[in-house]
């Protein structure tokens, strides 16, 4: 009897080990608002930087310790490679960045790890006030070269740590800055060289699409440029591999250009929501696989017996 339980709680830390020896990776990237630049989680005197989290919110600006969590921030204008003016210097807790920066990730980490069993990690880059068109292509040699190469560096930490690094999603929040004309081309020559690049062919993109409140915009009558985007997003949405956020017009824009802090929660539970429906597939509970494995045991102990 010793033995058989002896063999039976072995194979039960064998499960949890094997689980705790692997990690689950998600991709973020984008302008500002991926970034967050103009999304500040305290009440703050410059009203370019929203009105800060209201009371029920404030929690999120704590650190939050489920997930493991790396940023850049990043200027193509000022040099090559791209200057990453504010950055994790390696995995953090999940919290807002230096200055009370928080953007999508902040809601949509929490969400992630509420669904995965496993360890989870998310790692964004991203770079206000740029275009698909002429500053994140492979070819352009301004974000894309030095996104993968951010990427890749925190890759190969997770698997100094973990036994299998997956990669599951790129959310991509972005084309403010675009006419549209061309992004469906650009965004399909991104993504497909990322997957190359990461060595991820079952690489997934949850899209955020993007406020026709923007600027001069209302709901139904926005700014040519974004109904050029959100078309071209609608249309790489008919890939298996890309699907969109839905639509985000009810997230207020603080400045016609922003979404704010609360704002940024909703923009991220709307990312979260986008990757469990279309892409997320839960494994059994690790309880069930030792329940089994235990009444295996009890049963062959009871045979013997007999």
């Amino acid at each position: 009897m010793k033995n058989l339980l002896f063999l039976a709680f072995s194979s039960l830390t064998a499960i949890t080990s094997a689980q705790t020896s692997n990690v689950e990776v998600f991709l973020l990237a984008g302008q500002s608002n991926a970034d967050g630049s103009n999304s500040y989680y305290q009440n703050n005197a410059q009203a370019s930087k929203g009105g800060g989290l209201t009371a029920a919110n404030a929690h999120y600006a704590n650190d939050y310790t489920g997930i493991k969590y790396a940023y850049a921030h990043v200027n193509p204008f000022s040099s090559t490679p791209p200057n990453r003016y504010l950055t994790s210097n390696g995995f953090q807790n999940l919290k807002p960045a230096t200055w009370g920066m928080m953007g999508p990730e902040i809601s949509l980490g929490r969400n992630l790890d509420a669904l995965h069993q496993d360890d989870v990690a998310l790692l964004k880059y991203t770079s206000p006030g740029t275009s698909l068109k002429t500053e994140w292509g492979p070819d352009d040699n301004k974000l894309y070269q030095d996104m993968v190469s951010f990427y890749s560096g925190h890759l190969a930490t997770l698997a100094s740590q973990y036994t299998t690094v997956t990669i599951h999603t790129f959310f991509w929040h972005q084309g403010e800055s675009d006419s549209g004309n061309t992004y469906v081309a650009d965004y399909n020559a991104m993504f497909d060289q990322l997957k190359i690049d990461l060595n991820t062919a079952s690489l997934t993109s949850v899209m955020g699409l993007i406020s026709e409140d923007f600027l001069n915009g209302t709901p139904g009558s926005p700014q040519s440029n974004i109904a050029n985007v959100n078309s071209a997003i609608n249309q790489l949405a008919l890939r298996s591999d890309i699907v969109t956020t839905g639509s985000l017009n009810d997230i207020p824009l603080h400045d016609q250009i922003h979404f704010d802090a609360n704002g940024q929660l909703t923009h991220g539970d709307r990312m979260a929501a986008a990757y469990e429906n279309n892409f997320f597939q839960p494994v059994p509970e690790p309880s069930t696989s030792f329940m089994l494995l235990f009444s295996s045991s009890l049963l062959v102990l009871r045979r013997k017996r007999q």
